[in-house]
């Protein structure tokens, strides 16, 4: 491949990797559309709008490049290089900004959080009301901060039916049905963990409190809109250590049983000359399916490092120096010389 069919190579996976972001933007606004933005101030701002906005914008650019560089056009290729440095420093301005102006743009999106509380189950804000009640119903919680948010932004003392633990007719109006965790927190940490939501801890107390109630798995799932299996881990959670705590693990957890560790040790004690693949193809057999890596680090814990032989010359630079030096010498000697020499078949 030359460099020329490298370069187009190169332009062109991006405009691929545009058009696939511009599909998930479609796919969402096609089949999510109930996912509304949240913000009054930018309707149109929503993971759909984005997801199609960066990939058109991926799109153009690598289509310039691509087109720079099959027809090997100076100006394109120089229009694409001067707008991908313009993106790279409009990246770099943007992320300073958010640093250094981030407590300013998080009261920022309180205050437009708080606004669209107003707007909710009012003439042409069905979308903002299905993304409020589809945001508080999936993260359980009420409120930008906290349920008080309702109450003075619509001064009324009753909440949205999303924001009751338990449904009931009279849940809107008992605040001890409602969650407690802040909207705009778990959005927060949703996005810097990276990870599925967990059950909020008054959800799992009020769940195990049904249970010492005497009611069964099912009536509480129903009840509390939480899957059954999930109940049924919790229950089972609770009775074991007697606490609705998540434990702190570290690390991921081990793909390879206390008993095949063993017998990766008992094999190697007594044939030494297996090597790692050998044990892998043997576990293999047996069930076990592992990573050669696995079970090299298994063999370092008990101290089974293997060991290769050094592939040493049979003749060092040194030695071939001498030997060459030696031969020289013998080159001029005379007839007589030889003569006097004893030889044998067994080195000629």
């Amino acid at each position: 491949m030359g460099v020329i069919d490298f370069l187009r190579l190169f332009f062109f996976l991006p405009q691929l990797g545009g058009c696939g972001i511009l599909g998930v933007g479609v796919w969402l606004a096609v089949t999510q559309g109930k996912f509304a933005t949240l913000s009054i101030s930018f309707p149109s701002l929503s993971a759909a709008s984005l997801f199609m906005v960066t990939g058109s914008v991926i799109m153009v650019v690598g289509f310039i490049g691509c087109l720079g560089a099959v027809t090997e056009h100076r100006c394109l290729l120089l229009t694409f290089f001067v707008v991908l440095l313009i993106i790279f420093l409009l990246e770099i301005i943007s992320m300073v900004l958010f640093f250094t102006y981030n407590d300013n743009f998080h009261k920022y999106a309180q205050e437009d959080l708080k606004k669209g509380l107003s707007l909710y189950q009012t003439e042409g804000n069905l979308g903002l009301t299905n993304a409020w009640d589809i945001v508080q119903t999936e993260f359980r919680c009420c409120g930008v901060k906290n349920y008080t948010d309702w109450l003075e932004m619509r001064n009324s003392t009753l909440v949205p039916h999303s924001c009751c633990m338990e449904h009931s007719p009279s849940c809107q109006s008992n605040p001890g049905t409602w969650w407690k965790d802040p909207t705009l927190t778990l959005c927060q940490n949703t996005a810097a963990m990276g990870s599925s939501k967990q059950m909020p801890r008054t959800l799992k107390i009020k769940i195990v409190e049904a249970h010492k109630a005497g009611a069964g798995y099912k009536k509480i799932a129903k009840r509390f809109q939480v899957a059954l299996s999930s109940v049924r881990h919790l229950i089972k959670k609770w009775q074991l250590p007697g606490s609705v705590e998540v434990k702190i693990r570290s690390g991921r957890p081990s793909k390879i049983l206390v008993r095949a560790v063993r017998r990766i040790a008992r094999e190697a004690n007594k044939n030494p000359h297996l090597t790692a693949k050998d044990l892998q193809k043997d576990l293999a057999d047996s069930g076990v399916v592992v990573h050669c890596s696995t079970v090299q680090k298994q063999l370092e814990k008990y101290g089974l490092n293997g060991r290769v032989i050094r592939r040493k010359p049979l003749l060092c630079p040194h030695h071939k120096i001498q030997r060459q030096k030696y031969t020289k010498e013998l080159l001029n000697k005379s007839d007589a010389f030889w003569k006097q020499v004893l030889t044998s078949s067994k080195n000629i």
